[in-house]
């Protein structure tokens, strides 16, 4: 099991990451997407922009109404607002968890299946983790060449 804290500084360094990576993208990159059916990078960040912070807080609150909102907040953000909008969401994050109890964790709550909502909580940092994989994807496909191991595990350009 690992602590509140713990938890808190795995996720908040995912989000860093991810800002790490937008902030080489530029305008132009926002409108590409792989293939059809996917999303383009700025949905991606849209997506980003809300779903995690919504989803600890669905899983604290059991309020499963909460992305309806939270999606329509971020709408339209733009590239240089991005960074911004992930610190926002890793203090989300942070106040909320801090706000759960011991009780709280070992709930059962049905999202997704039903399960502990600790482990409900471990999901949405493996969400973090698998969405900025895929954006470092798509920024290697955009011909961000240079872009490496350093980028996307520890958040910072190669030496």
């Amino acid at each position: 099991m690992i602590s509140k804290e713990q938890y808190i500084s795995s996720i908040s360094k995912e989000l860093d990451i991810i800002s790490h990576l937008v902030e080489k993208l530029t305008e132009k990159d926002l409108s590409y997407k792989p293939t059809e059916g996917q999303r383009t990078v700025q949905e991606l960040l849209e997506y980003m922009a809300y779903v995690f912070g919504a989803t600890v807080e669905i899983i604290k609150t059991e309020d499963k109404t909460v992305y309806g909102p939270a999606h329509e907040k971020i709408k339209g953000i733009t590239l240089s607002e991005y960074s911004l909008q992930l610190q926002k969401e890793a203090e989300k994050i942070k106040d909320i968890v801090m706000g759960m109890t011991e009780e709280d964790f070992t709930e059962e709550f049905d999202y997704y299946g039903s399960q502990p909502k600790a482990v409900h909580l471990l999901s949405v940092l493996k969400w973090a983790t698998s969405y900025k994989m895929q954006l470092f994807l798509y920024m290697k496909n955009l011909g961000y060449s240079r872009l490496g191991t350093m980028n996307v595990w520890v958040g910072m350009d190669p030496q």
